[in-house]
């Protein structure tokens, strides 16, 4: 017979003042999942505890959410199931929040409390999705929370300071028009990395930008900064440079 899980904590945030930007945003997004038993049953699917579960805040306690447990088996489950499926990213998004919201306190001055937990979210989704599974950090919590505020506030600068003479805005350029056999050419390109397993939505956003979106519109549009997303673009387009040379 599998335990069941009993507990009363919840995680789900009792601020003193009511939330707002980013913060309301991930509140709304885990009110609309945790208790709903369509996304409880996926999780369920996954068998990353034998511990039975009614909700997702009582697998995030399984998962070490409130220091219950020292056990990163479940959490190194989920991170797993992250690389390619979203629900996966949001709850481990969520066992690790206090860590983020912890580091957003010590965030660069020229940022506010705002910037800072988007910049943070952003990295998060990044790092948690991307995470290696054969490293075996003491906390793997830890380590994804170092993974992002690294991410959040040092990458950028360090890759200014190696490379100073790129302007900050360089995808914000307008494009030269793009010629129907180049638009070929990528449309085959992304097709291969689809074929691939590769995010779908990475690569829509990379063909907007290719097809003359600015990042300050896309920026927008996702309620993310352009910074965070010329962070991501950069990526996938390492990511589809390999494809292309592999292809």
């Amino acid at each position: 017979m599998v335990p069941a899980m009993n507990t009363t904590h919840t995680t789900t945030a009792q601020p003193s003042r009511p939330l707002r930007g980013m913060r309301a945003s991930l509140e709304r997004d885990w009110e609309r999942v945790h208790r709903n038993p369509r996304t409880v049953d996926i999780a369920r699917g996954w068998s990353v505890t034998t511990v039975s579960f009614n909700d997702l805040d009582e697998l995030l306690v399984l998962a070490g959410f409130g220091g219950h447990s020292a056990d990163d088996t479940v959490l190194r489950a989920l991170v797993a199931r992250s690389a390619d499926d979203e629900l996966a990213t949001q709850i481990v998004l969520r066992r690790i929040l206090p860590g983020l919201l912890a580091v957003n306190r010590r965030r660069p001055r020229h940022l506010s409390a705002e910037a800072g937990l988007r910049e943070l979210v952003t990295a998060a989704w990044i790092t948690i999705r991307s995470y290696d599974p054969n490293r075996r950090p003491s906390s793997l919590a830890a380590a994804l929370i170092d993974g992002a505020r690294y991410r959040a506030f040092q990458a950028e600068r360090r890759r200014q300071e190696r490379h100073p003479e790129l302007p900050n805005e360089t995808l914000d350029l307008q494009p030269e028009p793009t010629s129907d056999d180049d638009l070929m050419a990528l449309r085959h390109l992304l097709v291969e990395a689809r074929s691939r397993g590769y995010d779908p939505t990475d690569l829509e956003l990379i063909r907007r930008i290719v097809t003359g979106t600015s990042t300050a519109a896309l920026a927008e549009e996702l309620g993310v900064t352009a910074r965070a997303i010329r962070y991501r673009c950069t990526r996938i387009a390492s990511d589809l440079a390999l494809i292309a040379r592999a292809a």
